[in-house]
């Protein structure tokens, strides 16, 4: 994924030459300390574990991307061995993955200045160093604006996430990650499907220029969400994901929150404990993840 060299709005430009100076090297994962981790462990006052990462479906949508498994077995005299090679699009639509801050930059930079143009920048090795495991915020955009899902013709913004914080019955801590839930497996339910910029003339629903900058506010140290970056002509395309360039972002796409929605959603306070864990691929620009919430 790459972005143009079209002008940015000048809030995102003074957010990176602030955080490239004053920001921490690995970016966002480095505001998950102790203490978070200890909110994380409060949250899960059930040690109920639900997986929010998509199934990889053969044919289940027309996005999946390429992917595939070869299988072959060993047998010796009464025993059998299976072996699998896997290999698979990390980046898309369709798979729960996580980007790595060399996934998406600006005039050939990556995060923190890092040149596009070769191999430094912070790969998944470097993120991955660091154990993802912290509180999470439940933001259920979708029920806030009284809808089933969230459509095209109105991005999530600044006051769409203020109203399903109130809902969520707590405020965001530095360092807790934040899940945005659209209602995207609503969406796919009737008969709609998420598609590339390119196939989706008439835009695209998703979080808009507002809502990353509530996101940049927040504090958080990562973003999970089910639907992606609001596009419609005359609007900041990829708004969200710019913010890997300027703050150094985490964000975990694609995921499926239809089992925890209808458990956290129960909860005085709609959070619980995030785990994530990313493999160590040195130069690697994104990973397929599982991620998992225990509330």
């Amino acid at each position: 994924m790459s972005q143009s060299a079209s002008p940015l709005p000048d809030w995102l430009s003074a957010l990176a030459a602030k955080t490239w100076v004053e920001g921490p090297l690995l970016g966002t994962v480095e505001r998950i300390d102790d203490a978070a981790r200890a909110r994380a462990v409060q949250a899960a006052s059930e040690m109920r574990a639900i997986t929010i990462g998509r199934p990889f479906a053969s044919g289940s949508a027309p996005t999946l991307g390429d992917w595939s498994i070869t299988k072959s077995t060993h047998e010796d005299g009464t025993r059998v061995s299976a072996y699998d090679h896997f290999e698979v699009d990390c980046h898309g639509l369709e798979i729960t993955h996580l980007d790595a801050l060399n996934h998406l930059g600006v005039d050939r930079q990556w995060y923190r200045g890092f040149s596009s143009d070769t191999e430094d920048g912070i790969s998944l090795a470097e993120l991955a160093s660091v154990p993802i495991l912290t509180r999470c915020v439940f933001l259920d955009v979708a029920e806030s604006r009284g809808e089933s899902y969230i459509n095209a013709e109105h991005p999530v913004d600044w006051s769409d996430l203020d109203r399903a914080l109130a809902r969520a019955g707590v405020d965001i801590e530095p360092g807790d990650a934040i899940l945005v839930d659209m209602g995207r497996d609503k969406l796919e339910q009737a008969g709609h499907h998420v598609r590339p910029i390119a196939d989706s003339p008439n835009g695209r629903p998703g979080i808009g220029e507002s809502g990353s900058q509530w996101i940049a506010a927040s504090g958080a140290s990562l973003l999970g969400w089910d639907l992606n970056d609001f596009h419609a002509a005359g609007h900041l395309q990829l708004s969200v994901h710019l913010l890997i360039w300027a703050i150094g972002l985490m964000l975990v796409d694609n995921c499926d929150f239809a089992a925890l929605r209808e458990a956290i959603n129960q909860k005085t306070e709609r959070t619980g404990m995030l785990v994530v864990c990313p493999l160590q691929v040195s130069g690697a620009t994104g990973c397929a993840v599982n991620p998992v919430v225990l509330i």
